[in-house]
């Protein structure tokens, strides 16, 4: 694509051929991450500096954040009131290091840009401790699975180590006040990214959580932007340093998802160590521990983690003790789908009460009311027992069914009958105009 493009050459970006551009960016993506096992430094920064002036890296990072549903309104109308120069023009100006908009349109447009160019580096950046994070721990940096986690908790849980004694103890990191500095240093990457990130965190809100409260109704449970991939990082290295001091991995296990730390040992004095290692690196770099979600158990004791609780059953044998975990979805979450479903069928009021929407047809409700379910059975569905989810199934049931018997005077149960129930695979279900309401007690796929 030609450097000198200038407004006068009326060029369509919707033209552009995006296809070959994401091949490209994928494509310097993948280099980036097989140089990144060579431990060469100097390559690897000037293929990333490639990466971040590459004409076809901004067009893709400024198509991808018009895209983005995070962005805010105003944003998006006045990147879609630009004309297709002006569009080509911002991308191909963006920058690394500066501070300024390409041209006069400031007030409009720097939130976009801003986010744009945080996009570019993280897009630069991300390969690179992908590939660190798999040659130190062989997991990957984003994407975790939640359900691969709990599945690591409740293996190590029921190890015949931890069958006589354990200690358990989970916290949550948050901000204090970030050293810059330290931050630096373990990136350890090129002087324009340095100063980007500077200024990036120097800017940063006053928000103590390096990340979202966990939400199991939104299929995504992992953020993929650039703050929350510095937090990923700066974490990463939390856990190779700590793991590092373990000596007996038999006896002590270290599990982090994003922000929540679950560590156990069948030595009180070991896990009392560790901790307070923990949090002296946690204060060398400006973060810190939530002292009232940090809390230490025995294996005699329930507790939560990753929306699930977790309780020990014992059962004695001839003098011996035999163990095993036993899950369920936690209760804070059953109450939150649930809430969530009422928030859709009820409309609020100025004085703060609600209304049940009487208007709005069922299987508009159908609509809106599935991907909570399904997103919420994709996360506990393997793992809970059916009794809860039959539970859950019965309640959301109910309330639609009470719901929608407000707008009838008369023949409630013949209508709803009639009108709102089909048979599908010998069970009754919800359904209307071919929508089904899904349910929680179903076979996940």
């Amino acid at each position: 694509m030609n450097k000198n493009l200038t407004i006068s050459q009326q060029a369509d970006w919707n033209l552009l051929p995006w296809s070959q551009i994401e091949k490209f960016v994928f494509s310097l993506q993948l280099t980036i991450y097989k140089l990144s096992f060579r431990n060469s430094k100097v390559e690897l920064h000037k293929l990333q500096e490639f990466f971040a002036t590459s004409y076809a890296a901004k067009l893709f990072v400024v198509k991808q954040i018009s895209e983005s549903r995070t962005v805010l309104l105003q944003d998006i109308n006045s990147f879609k009131s630009l004309n297709s120069s002006q569009k080509l023009h911002l991308a191909l100006s963006m920058e690394i290091g500066l501070s300024t908009l390409p041209f006069n349109l400031k007030n409009e447009l720097i939130n976009f840009y801003d986010s744009a160019k945080n996009q570019l580096l993280y897009l630069a950046l991300r390969p690179e401790w992908e590939a660190y994070s798999k040659n130190n721990n062989v997991l990957c940096l984003l994407d975790r699975s939640a359900n691969s986690m709990i599945q690591s908790v409740v293996y190590d849980l029921n190890l015949s180590y931890f069958n006589r004694r354990l200690y358990i103890a989970t916290f949550v990191v948050e901000k204090e006040e970030l050293n810059i500095d330290f931050v630096l240093n373990i990136l350890s990457t090129i002087d324009k990214f340095n100063t980007h990130i500077q200024h990036f965190l120097r800017n940063q809100k006053d928000n103590k959580s390096l990340f979202p409260n966990l939400d199991i109704s939104n299929f995504k449970l992992d953020i993929k932007d650039f703050d929350h991939l510095l937090s990923h990082i700066v974490l990463l290295n939390f856990e190779i340093q700590l793991c590092n001091i373990i000596y007996d991995r038999n006896h002590f296990r270290f599990h982090r998802y994003q922000d929540t730390i679950i560590f156990f040992s069948d030595d009180l004095k070991n896990l009392s160590d560790f901790f307070e290692q923990a949090i002296h690196w946690l204060s060398e770099v400006g973060l810190r521990y939530n002292k009232k979600k940090t809390r230490i158990f025995t294996k005699q004791q329930s507790f939560e983690f990753l929306g699930f609780e977790i309780v020990p059953k014992f059962l004695v044998v001839r003098d011996n003790i035999y163990s095993q975990i036993y899950l369920n979805a936690a209760k804070e979450q059953r109450k939150l789908v649930l809430a969530k479903a009422r928030y859709i069928l009820r409309s609020k009021r100025k004085d703060g009460t609600t209304r049940a929407k009487t208007n709005m047809p069922l299987y508009k409700a159908i609509v809106l009311i599935n991907p909570l379910v399904v997103n919420w059975r994709s996360h506990y569905s393997l793992f809970v027992p059916r009794s809860t989810l039959d539970q859950l199934d019965w309640l959301l049931n109910e309330k639609l069914y009470r719901w929608y018997v407000k707008r009838l005077k008369k023949n409630r149960v013949t209508h709803w009958n009639k009108k709102c129930i089909q048979i599908v695979k010998n069970k009754k279900r919800i359904a209307q105009d071919g929508y089904i309401l899904e349910l929680f007690n179903e076979f996940n796929p």
